[in-house]
């Protein structure tokens, strides 16, 4: 029977100062009172990830002037940009 009643006194005291810091996280988050703390920490796990291996199936291609005048057209279709 003490255990219980130990156990219902800790709810008692949960319940009556739970509900304050509920309150208080929700509104600081609504506010925005957390964003630079979830920012820095976002920023942290970036950093600290495994570098990625760099795709070699990709292609930068360059559109100048010439290729402009070449192709008559702007935009240049896609299909000559594939040909390319």
């Amino acid at each position: 029977m003490v255990e219980i009643q130990s156990g219902y006194s800790a709810y008692k005291e949960c319940s009556s100062h739970c509900p304050y810091g509920a309150t208080a996280v929700i509104v600081g988050n609504f506010l925005g009172a957390f964003d630079l703390l979830e920012w820095e920490v976002r920023d942290t796990f970036f950093r600290q990830r495994p570098a990625e291996a760099s795709d070699q199936t990709i292609v930068v291609v360059t559109i100048d002037e010439l290729d402009i005048q070449a192709a008559k057209d702007w935009p240049i279709p896609d299909g000559i940009l594939a040909e390319a």
